[in-house]
Formats: C-alpha cells, sequence, structure tokens
C-alpha cells in the first residue's frame, strides 16, 4: 500500500507518531471558540462579532480570518430576508410565554454585541457613555469654580 502511495515506511510510522505542531493547536483551540461563541448566541453572530468577542478575550485574529475558519467548519450568520414570515403562531399560553422569552433572550440581551455600539454589548455601551458623561459634569464644575 505505501508503495502505491509513494511513501516510504520511515514517513508513514513518522507521520503516525508525529505530536500536532503549535499552529494546529492553535487553530483548533480558535474554532472551539468559535463554535462555542457561535453556540452561545443562538447561531445568529456571523465573522465581525464573534471576532469582537475573541479580541475581547485577547486573541489577536481578523474577521477575515475567522470567516474563513467559519466556512471551514460549515457555521454561518443567520440572516432574515425582508419578505421572511417571522411571527408564529402560538399553541396555548404556555408556548407564548416561552416564545416572548426566547425573542428577548435572543434580541434584547444585555450581553448580545450589537454593531451600532462599535461591538459592545448595551450594557458595555451604557457603562462607558455614562463615565463619558460623568467626566464632563466633573470637568464643566471644577472648570466653572
Amino acid at each position: 500500500m505505501l508503495e502505491i502511495l509513494g511513501v516510504s515506511r520511515n514517513g508513514y510510522y513518522s507521520f503516525q507518531t508525529r505530536k500536532p505542531s503549535g499552529r494546529q493547536l492553535k487553530q483548533e483551540k480558535r474554532l472551539e471558540e468559535i463554535r462555542k461563541i457561535h453556540k452561545d448566541s443562538h447561531d445568529i453572530y456571523g465573522a465581525p462579532k464573534i471576532a469582537e468577542e475573541m479580541r475581547k478575550k485577547g486573541d489577536a485574529i481578523s474577521d477575515k480570518t475567522v470567516g474563513n475558519y467559519m466556512r471551514e467548519i460549515g457555521i454561518r450568520a443567520c440572516y432574515t430576508k425582508h419578505d421572511t414570515k417571522t411571527t408564529i403562531q402560538p399553541i396555548d399560553y404556555d408556548h407564548a410565554y416561552r416564545l416572548v422569552f426566547e425573542y428577548i433572550n435572543t434580541f434584547y440581551n444585555t450581553v448580545r454585541l450589537h454593531s451600532h455600539c462599535k461591538y459592545k454589548s448595551p450594557q458595555e455601551y451604557e457603562e462607558e457613555y455614562l463615565k463619558k458623561m460623568e467626566f464632563g459634569i466633573k470637568g464643566l464644575v471644577e472648570h466653572s469654580g
């Protein structure tokens, strides 16, 4: 079999016992992190938001690299088309309750990143805004007195 493939015995056994390289280990770690972030977002986040989450955790990674990894493992962001029917008729009260809770948890989540908030969660964006406002008020008081 090895002769047919044109591989030496030594090369084959060397391949079998070879440990993964640092690059392979880093790639596997990144792929797991991408899967986790994508799953935690209910399969909504795309490459820019996943990349921003990873950068917040200290991983220097570009949107393009995340996009390439996502294509490689076969995951995509969830986009709704404008003519898509997104309303669901609830069956009973419990079903309606679950639908409302899922909607609120998914779209009005305080930890979900938003592109219009500079890829920050609403909570982070509001905290940053309040700090700026507090500093601005303190600065005005100090300069006026």
